[in-house]
């Protein structure tokens, strides 16, 4: 199977060098690698442009598409790309070299349309930890979204994630996974953790 990762930014410049090393380091190589911008204000988007140059990669590109929403962002690149599985994480984590050669191996041996892995939580302050709180919860291990390898034909049946919202989508992206019965495996080898704040420090 080929693998799409797709990865939504928006002003991530003092992570961004981070998750692109992580990326660049998988034991399992992407066949491509989708970035979309956005709207970002800082210099995330030069920093992408100067580490691709700098590596010579390209089968990495960089996707401008104005003032837009994480979900309506992450739309973007599935309807871009025409590989067979869309690998989707966030800019900040902690990921695992072994997270997509492992994740592709259950996808392969259990036959499920979505891998998804789990989210390590505890926050830096009392205002992170607050908002923790009221999602993942403090200090807790959860299934998660980010981080999933998601079979292309599984948008086909069941849509895209809601357009033009902050947060959300994927709680409703899996509940309707829930409602169709669709086979999805949880891939315990890997745990995503925040390199820094978890959700904000203010």
């Amino acid at each position: 199977m080929k693998i799409t990762i797709i990865i939504p930014y928006y002003n991530e410049s003092d992570t961004i060098l981070s998750t692109l090393r992580y990326i660049y380091e998988q034991t399992r190589k992407p066949e491509r690698v989708m970035l979309v911008d956005s709207g970002s204000t800082d210099n995330t988007t030069q920093k992408i442009h100067d580490w691709i140059q700098s590596k010579g990669l390209t089968n990495y590109e960089q996707i401008y598409s104005g003032e837009m929403s994480p979900s309506s962002s992450i739309n973007k690149g599935i309807k871009k790309t025409n590989n067979d599985v869309i690998a989707y994480i966030d800019c900040g984590l902690l990921i695992p070299k072994d997270w997509l050669k492992t994740s592709e191996l259950m996808m392969s041996s259990t036959g499920s349309d979505i891998v998804s892995t789990t989210i390590y939580t505890k926050g830096i302050n009392i205002t992170d930890r607050s908002f923790i709180a009221q999602t993942y919860g403090i200090k807790n291990n959860t299934i998660c979204l980010p981080g999933s390898l998601i079979k292309k034909s599984l948008f086909n049946k069941i849509g895209y994630l809601i357009e033009s919202v902050r947060s959300g989508y994927d709680v409703d992206f899996v509940n309707k996974i829930k409602i169709r019965n669709i086979k999805r495996t949880i891939n315990k080898k890997i745990e995503l953790k925040y390199i820094d704040v978890n959700f904000t420090s203010s």
